[in-house]
């Protein structure tokens, strides 16, 4: 994430490969999925809502600050449980809360889990980090490989792979 809260979360196969690119500049999105070789454009709105990570509660920017495990400055919509070297798990909205948990709670986070409901306890979405880099470059838009194709619904690109 750079100054200006460009976003990119590259998702690289076990053997090293890229499987999927998400770029995010203010309300765009653009999810590239190296695996199906599809690509998508549209609103970050959409994309959360989908996955569902936290739809219509998080933007873009603070969803990099919260995977990188920190809390976005001024952010009141959440519940911080705090370890002795990082955040341990976020919790935001109501009875069917949204959060993420950080396994080990440490900084830079190694593991993290997005659940969809503290209810469910199930995650939707399991993380490791392996690698962050840091850089005061800009953060650049990657391009769209030749010969990929698009789709209007982004849901198209995480139902076929059983993913949604």
């Amino acid at each position: 994430m750079d100054r200006q809260g460009r976003l990119l979360i590259e998702g690289l196969t076990p053997i090293g490969t890229t499987a999927f690119s998400l770029f995010a500049q203010s309300d765009e999105v653009l999810l590239i999925n190296d695996l199906q070789r599809k690509s998508w454009t549209g609103r970050f709105a959409d994309i959360a809502s989908i996955l569902p990570l936290f739809a219509g509660e998080v933007n873009a920017r603070e969803i990099g600050l919260l995977l990188l495990g920190l809390p976005p400055p001024s952010f009141d919509r959440a519940r911080f449980d705090l370890g002795s070297r990082g955040l341990s798990h976020v919790r935001m909205g109501g009875a069917e809360a949204h959060s993420i948990r950080y396994d080990p709670p440490q900084f830079p986070p190694g593991n993290l889990s997005l659940l969809r409901s503290e209810s469910s306890g199930a995650p939707i979405v399991r993380i490791s980090l392996l690698d962050i880099e840091s850089s005061v470059e800009e953060v650049g838009r990657p391009m769209v490989p030749s010969g990929y194709g698009t789709v209007v619904d982004a849901g198209e690109l995480l139902q076929e792979r059983g993913t949604r």
